[in-house]
């Protein structure tokens, strides 16, 4: 039970910080820095989730360090701004496997936000001719893809 309310409580918290990111993203195309101080909050969270569920600490580490090695490799390559790679840096902390399931490696929530935003914004790009689009809104758009597919 008290698994649950942590999801439902990191996951509410994360949904406001990205819905956020994104409309100021969409708005302005910059996302104050400030808004990732979740980040470290979100973690510690996530820790203290790990005291009523230790079988978990194994998968939030391995997807917290897939999250990070991917968001860096991203954003010196090019591919994302500093939002970017701070938004999935924050979604690797708050909420490193899929809520609301037993966690496996099938189910490392930001890597299967990444990949569906990402092919998201790929396909949008491409119906609209756009070379560059703001990546934000699909990351708020896929936070609940990746729920509803718990892939």
């Amino acid at each position: 039970m008290q698994t649950i309310l942590f999801d439902i409580l990191r996951l509410t918290l994360l949904v406001i910080v990205i819905a956020y990111a994104a409309w100021s993203d969409h708005q302005t195309g910059e996302v104050k820095n400030k808004l990732w101080i979740y980040a470290p909050f979100g973690l510690s969270l996530t820790l203290i989730n790990c005291a009523f569920n230790p079988a978990q600490l194994q998968f939030i580490i391995l997807s917290f360090i897939a999250t990070i090695a991917i968001s860096f490799t991203l954003f010196y390559l090019g591919g994302w701004g500093g939002a970017d790679a701070k938004a999935f840096l924050t979604i690797g902390a708050a909420l490193p496997v899929t809520p609301f399931v037993e966690p496996n490696l099938m189910f490392m929530y930001p890597l299967n936000i990444i990949l569906i935003s990402s092919l998201l914004a790929f396909i949008v790009g491409r119906v609209r001719h756009t070379k560059t689009t703001r990546f934000l809104p699909y990351v708020f758009v896929c936070l609940f893809i990746a729920l509803l597919l718990r892939f």
